[in-house]
Order: structure tokens, then sequence, then C-alpha cells
């Protein structure tokens, strides 16, 4: 899977490339294409490490687009354990400010996302004696988000981006457990609850907001 996501992010940059090359003739805007990595994804212990890379492009008329995948990586460390899964992420943007050194940008993400991951829980069925069970779940979300983005240039071929998003995001989860040891789950503290895993536990469909926070390091390609 990640294989293809970045022969496909290659490619759409290098043809988007080409396309950019009569707008640089036909105005004085200067496009550019910009791969990046989001190092911040490697140490989430909420939603589980992963490795995201994307592309961000320049069009006329003050639109980017930009376009970001991601792959889960197992871990232990996270309160999802061994996660797996994929991300993609396109964007709309628009230009609100531009000048040397900087460019601030509002879009409209688009955010898809399908993740499996174990789970741990204490459960007592019918009052009975407490016993510990790691469980599987799965998730899928799609999330609409408005953006803000505040891109750097670090010289002639870096940048730095950090990034603000808010939005509502739509979700199925669903796990492999009977009803009887669903009804069960002992979340109170005195069991070990806490209230991320109150956000991630909850299985059937869950609309809430979503914020998003998080850096961005890029290369100029073209």
């Amino acid at each position: 899977m990640i294989k293809t996501y970045l022969l496909l992010l290659l490619l759409f940059s290098i043809s988007s490339s080409y396309a950019q090359q009569e707008i640089i003739n036909e105005s004085d805007l200067d496009p550019k294409v910009v791969l990046y990595i989001a190092p911040l994804s490697l140490i989430d212990f909420f939603d589980g490490p992963s490795i995201r890379y994307g592309t961000d492009i320049k069009l006329q008329n003050k639109l980017s687009f930009s376009l970001e995948a991601g792959n889960y990586l197992p871990s232990n460390q996270s309160v999802k354990i061994n996660s797996s899964g994929y991300l993609i992420k396109p964007e709309i943007k628009f230009r609100i400010l531009e000048n040397k050194y900087n460019t601030q940008y509002l879009g409209i993400e688009y955010q898809y996302k399908q993740q499996s991951y174990d789970f741990k829980d204490s459960i007592s069925i019918n009052d009975g004696p407490n016993f510990e069970k790691q469980y599987s779940m799965k998730r899928k979300m799609n999330c609409i988000s408005l953006k803000y983005s505040f891109v750097e240039e670090l010289g002639e071929k870096f940048t730095f981006t950090y990034y603000f998003g808010l939005g509502i995001r739509f979700l199925k989860s669903s796990n492999n457990l009977s009803q009887e040891e669903n009804d069960g789950i002992l979340d109170d503290e005195f069991h070990g609850g806490t209230q991320v895993e109150s956000l991630i536990r909850p299985i059937g469909t869950i609309n809430t907001v979503n914020i998003s926070i998080g850096i961005k390091f890029g290369y100029i390609l073209f």
C-alpha cells in the first residue's frame, strides 16, 4: 500500500509540473511543487504512529492543491495496540497572504481513514469475576475540515509548515466482542479507565468534532 501511494504522489507531482510550465509563461505566478513529510505522526501516542507524506502544488488564481497519504505502523507504545491501516487527505487551499518569505492559506480538507487495532479492557459478565481481554477493533472515518496553514520558505529548496484545522468527523467503529462482553466492560477509573480510552472504545456510528494540529517539512521539487 505504501509503495502505491508513493508512486501516485510522484506521478501526480511530475505531471503537474509539466502542466504548470504554461502558467509560468502566461503570468507572474511562481508555481512550486513541494514534496513533504509530517514528522509528528511518528510519535502520535493517541492515534498510533504513522508515516505521512504528500505534495503541495501551487495553481492559478491563488489556489493550491495538497494531497497527503499515510500508513499506520505497529506499536505497543500507543493506546491503540498494533495499529494498522491507511489514510488519504486531499485539500484545496486559497492563498490569503503571500510575500517573498511565507504564504498563508485557508483550505477545505477531506480525510478518509481506515484503521484496525487491538484494545485491552477489564470485563465482568453478569457480575462474575473480572478478567482482562485484548480484542480487535476496526474504524472507518470520513472527515471535512476548515484548515489554516502557514508556510515559510527555508532557503531555496526547503519549506516549513504549521497548520490548524477544525471540522467534523463521521466514524463507523466495530469490535469482535460479544454483546455480553461489550455490556460488561469496566471502564471506570477504579478499573484503569481513562478519558482517552473512552474516546477510542465506543462502537457504532459516531459523529464528533475533529481538531488537527501539526507541522510539515517540505522539499521544493520544481
